[in-house]
């Protein structure tokens, strides 16, 4: 499970363009326990303590180590937005990411929630098709509709170079997608994200 944290922006494609800033973060401490409800808080707070005050996270995923259970809550009370994840592979795993992204906007509704990336480099990986990942991101799309959260923005983050394959065609025709760009300068490791709106 990633763990690594590095200083993205997100683009939100909206009337009025504004740019987010945050760190990705893994469910797990360094010892590879699962991070509690207290460790996501104590790690929110101290992200909110660094110079530039920095209010949004990306988490990997939603099921594995209770990580929505966990970490929404925690964000909640320290006024922290998060771009949740949610891993593709294996239709079980699948299933339980999407359960637990479901029951968490059920108990804590969307107010928290910038957005959903299905998947993360599965496609530069090999791991899936662009076929069953443009299904599997409607499918979380029109689940949240369901729950009204349907304005989420729901995409997929991948490397620069798939999304400029052809391996990408059936993912274009979706409205909101996800990119991570290699080579940007705003970053302490040379990698952030953007999200974009293709219409």
């Amino acid at each position: 499970m990633p763990s690594s944290r590095f200083f993205w922006p997100l683009f939100v494609a909206a009337g009025s363009h504004a740019y987010l800033k945050g760190f990705n973060l893994g469910a797990t401490l360094p010892s590879g326990v699962c991070k509690t409800q207290a460790d996501w808080n104590k790690e929110f707070k101290t992200l909110a303590s660094l110079p530039g005050r920095f209010t949004a996270a990306r988490l990997y995923a939603s099921s594995d180590c209770n990580t929505l259970a966990n970490a929404v809550p925690a964000a909640i009370a320290t006024e922290t937005t998060l771009l949740a994840g949610v891993w593709t592979e294996g239709e079980a795993h699948y299933q339980a990411e999407k359960a637990a992204l479901l029951g968490t906007i059920q108990q804590y509704g969307y107010d928290w929630l910038i957005g959903v990336s299905v998947g993360s480099e599965d496609l530069y990986r090999g791991d899936t098709t662009a076929e069953t990942l443009a299904g599997q991101i409607n499918d979380i799309r029109g689940a949240l509709w369901s729950f009204g959260a349907g304005a989420v923005l729901v995409g997929h983050v991948d490397t620069w170079t798939t999304w400029a394959s052809k391996i990408s065609e059936h993912l274009l025709p979706l409205s909101k997608v996800f990119k991570k760009l290699e080579d940007c300068l705003c970053s302490i490791r040379s990698k952030c994200m953007t999200l974009c709106s293709l219409r």
